[in-house]
């Protein structure tokens, strides 16, 4: 890891990654996305992922590169041992979309849940979906 910026953004390779309390971890990608670096970034969100709390994961892939199959492998290993996170994805090309659906159907199927993953186009209405949820969540009493 390379440091904090005054943001709060942490910095892996050319990746970053901030914890947006109570229940939001956003990562930025930039580039491909190494297995070690993969790694890293899984450890940080662990540390901030408590089970049975809800957590949304706020992805930015404007600026990704290849994804390897060696950090697809860990990312879905992993992913798949969690339960009730909701991933919003924005600025993914249309391949880059399929690819990360592929996945996340994978990891949906491991963990025995449904897929509770969503693509947008920009970051206002990937938050504008989180917030979304929370009012949902506050409705129903979850």
């Amino acid at each position: 890891m390379r440091g904090l910026d005054p943001d709060g953004w942490q910095y892996v390779g050319n990746h970053s990654f901030r914890t947006e309390p109570p229940d939001v971890f956003s990562i930025r990608y930039s580039g491909d996305v190494l297995r070690a670096e993969a790694e890293e970034m899984t450890d940080a969100y662990e540390q901030f992922y408590k089970e049975g709390r809800r957590i949304y994961l706020l992805l930015d892939l404007t600026r990704i590169g290849a994804i390897p199959a060696e950090s697809r492998k860990l990312a879905a290993a992993r992913a798949a041992r969690r339960k009730n996170e909701h991933a919003v994805f924005f600025g993914a090309s249309f391949t880059m979309r399929l690819v990360t659906r592929l996945v996340t159907k994978a990891i949906a199927l491991a963990r025995g849940e449904p897929d509770f993953s969503v693509f947008v186009a920009t970051e206002a209405e990937a938050r504008a979906w989180i917030e979304a949820q929370r009012r949902g969540d506050a409705r129903a009493g979850a």
